[in-house]
């Protein structure tokens, strides 16, 4: 019998009593047991990934385990490989990156905004302080919009941590 080795995808001659026990492969000297990798045959929706051997649905645009692209053979995945690339700046390789929220940022912001209303919740304007910070540390021009999210976060942060301190009399 022989079976495709799950790391180098080459063939390996077996005993057929063989299925259960350990085998190395001679070609990269990895182990692996017959029978797992087996496990895809009987099923015509599981593949393997060529770059991990992860046992993959054959409708995975990629695989869940590396990140590695895959190509589909069901008709309503392969449309969706040939689709236009959305909108936005040019990535690090040249190719295009959708740009979005900093979600940090965000987060900041929005914390900031509630800190103000709600100073009698200390934690909140600390929270925002956190959020705000991190989302500005982690700023990416060319992934993120809306760089003002998070210094306009801290800022609403501290003052609502003033309000806090105020309201409780720590400032006079």
């Amino acid at each position: 019998m022989e079976i495709s080795c799950p790391v180098c995808r080459r063939l390996v001659s077996l005993a057929d009593d063989a299925i259960d026990t350990q085998v190395v492969c001679p070609h990269c000297d990895e182990t692996f047991l017959p029978s797992a990798v087996l496990t895809n045959v009987g099923n015509p929706r599981l593949a393997d990934c060529p770059d991990c051997g992860h046992t993959v649905s054959r409708r995975a645009i990629s695989c869940p385990s590396c990140g590695a692209p895959l190509e589909s053979r069901h008709p309503s995945v392969a449309g969706k490989l040939q689709r236009p690339i959305p909108i936005g700046s040019a990535g690090k390789h040249g190719s295009r990156v959708e740009r979005r929220n900093n979600t940090w940022a965000l987060t900041g912001f929005i914390l900031g905004c509630c800190s103000i209303p709600l100073s009698f919740i200390g934690i909140l304007s600390i929270a925002a302080l956190v959020c705000s910070i991190v989302g500005i540390s982690t700023f990416d021009e060319e992934r993120h919009t809306n760089s003002w999210m998070g210094p306009v976060g801290a800022v609403l942060g501290v003052l609502g941590l003033l309000a806090y301190l105020a309201a409780y009399g720590y400032l006079r």
